[in-house]
């Protein structure tokens, strides 16, 4: 089949929409008239924010144990089918959202569709990593992030919609909570027919059938030349790590492998600290700080968010960029404030500045600090570690999740503007960060990445490492993709 590297990588990031709507709708669900006297949440008390925060937290906090979890089931069945098991635990807990009759239920609902969404955010990444070509790991990757934006969007959307028109009932905020359950089935059953992962069926001794999925991968016969070099390549990487000393464990305690694990540990927490998810959860809670009212709120938390892709340069490029928004930002909604204060009309001019910073942030982060984290964290691993690190990377990515979902709602109302400008501290720090110690990994392979962390530099200050492999392996797979549009067999 042509294309079937596309197809595959189509199919498997529908993840990514399950992971964008889930965190995108709770935060219209809690605008709608009947959620907060359902579950004991009248009134903008500091109790009700706390039930807030956990309803919001819960899906983090199962989504954090589910990706630590989920690499014991990718390497021992495969990526494939731990895939779909996630995502069967995704629809059972999508399912108790949705009929949840008291504010238990809903907590358990939500952790259990976190632990699916949770081991999706591990396992599709490093599957996408691992099925693309060079050329193309950046691209295909990206398709996980553009997926998360437009589940987010679509959270947004359906929220606005039942909310101005449904009748005002349950079912404004059942059905949004039930929808979720469409991406959930349609990635379940489209991982049927989708390959197992060449580099797990190498690891585990299927050589002829990792041969089989590559070549039917790359749309090229299986004498292709292009094709058994680049699985050679997998091959002797693969004997090279298993030629050294000891266990897994052991391996991941090398100064090189602390040092990727401590790089995408950092990338998935300063991911989280940019401030996105405080504004996908409460994008109303903000905009009625700025002045508009509930419904309206919602629609406008629904412009915020589109598409993106990226590395390195585009980390430090989004790294500045929020500095300047959240400055302007905070100074804006404290402007604001100091009028209500006064007693003053404040100005409309205030408001659509506020606005105008958070689209401006969408626009930044779904190029910059929005793929990149996930791209970076899926290939910096060598084979033998890639599942457990990136059970780590991810963890730390939802665990930072689950305070942002906690505190939030606990930051504006308390130090209100101040949150603002906290966000752009945490976007200054980690831009010195990525220039002093991110090396560029853009254009180099999977098996690569071991010589650039065992042989690099770790302050690595901006320069970028020479590439390793010689430009005619570029050339060969641009051959080969245009072999396969050629209709090679």
């Amino acid at each position: 089949m042509k294309y079937l590297t596309h197809v595959t990588t189509i199919v498997s990031s529908i993840g990514g929409l399950l992971f964008g709507y889930d965190i995108g709708i709770m935060s219209g669900v809690f605008e709608t008239p009947t959620f907060p006297t359902y579950f004991g949440m009248e009134g903008n008390t500091t109790e009700s924010q706390q039930i807030k925060g956990n309803i919001v937290s819960f899906l983090q906090a199962g989504a954090c144990l589910g990706a630590l979890i989920a690499n014991f089931s990718a390497d021992k069945i495969g990526r494939q089918r731990s895939i779909m098991i996630a995502t069967v635990l995704f629809l059972f807990g999508s399912a108790i959202q949705t009929g949840a009759k008291n504010l238990a239920m809903m907590l358990f609902g939500r952790f259990a569709a976190g632990w699916g969404v949770g081991a999706c955010t591990m396992l599709i990444p490093m599957y996408i990593a691992e099925i693309s070509t060079l050329n193309m790991r950046g691209r295909m990757g990206a398709l996980w992030q553009l997926n998360i934006s437009v589940g987010m969007m679509l959270s947004f959307w359906v929220n606005y919609a039942c909310l101005i028109g449904l009748p005002v009932s349950d079912t404004q905020w059942r059905l949004p909570l039930g929808l979720q359950l469409v991406p959930g089935v349609i990635l379940f059953t489209g991982m049927f027919f989708l390959p197992e992962s060449i580099r797990w069926l190498v690891l585990q001794d299927r050589t002829e059938e990792a041969k089989v999925v590559l070549c039917k991968l790359r749309s090229c016969s299986e004498n292709n030349p292009e094709a058994l070099d680049e699985l050679n390549q997998i091959l002797e990487a693969v004997e090279s790590e298993r030629e050294q000393d000891g266990t897994i464990w052991k391996e991941l305690m090398e100064p090189w492998n602390r040092r990727r694990l401590a790089i995408g540990c950092f990338m998935q927490i300063a991911q989280q600290w940019t401030g996105t998810n405080a504004i996908n959860y409460y994008g109303p809670l903000i905009f009625q700080a700025i002045g508009l009212d509930s419904d309206t709120s919602v629609l406008m938390t629904g412009i915020y968010d589109k598409k993106g892709f990226g590395r390195r340069p585009l980390l430090l490029i989004g790294s500045v960029a929020f500095v300047i928004i959240f400055c302007i930002l905070g100074g804006t909604l404290f402007s604001i404030q100091q009028s209500n204060a006064l007693g003053l009309i404040p100005s409309a001019a205030q408001g659509y500045v506020a606005m105008v910073m958070i689209y401006l942030f969408a626009v930044f982060f779904e190029f910059t600090w929005g793929p990149v984290p996930w791209i970076v964290c899926s290939e910096i691993f060598s084979n033998r570690i890639r599942a457990i690190c990136i059970s780590v990377t991810t963890s730390m990515n939802w665990g930072m999740n689950a305070i942002i979902g906690k505190v939030t709602p606990l930051m504006i109302s308390q130090i209100k503007y101040g949150t603002f400008f906290f966000y752009a501290a945490c976007c200054f720090v980690a831009g010195v960060i990525v220039y002093v110690f991110l090396p560029e990994t853009m254009g180099r392979s999977l098996e690569e990445m071991t010589e650039i962390f065992v042989n690099g530099n770790v302050f690595v200050l901006g320069k970028r490492e020479k590439s390793l492999i010689p430009m005619d392996v570029y050339v060969r797979e641009e051959v080969l993709i245009d072999d396969s549009k050629n209709g090679e067999q």
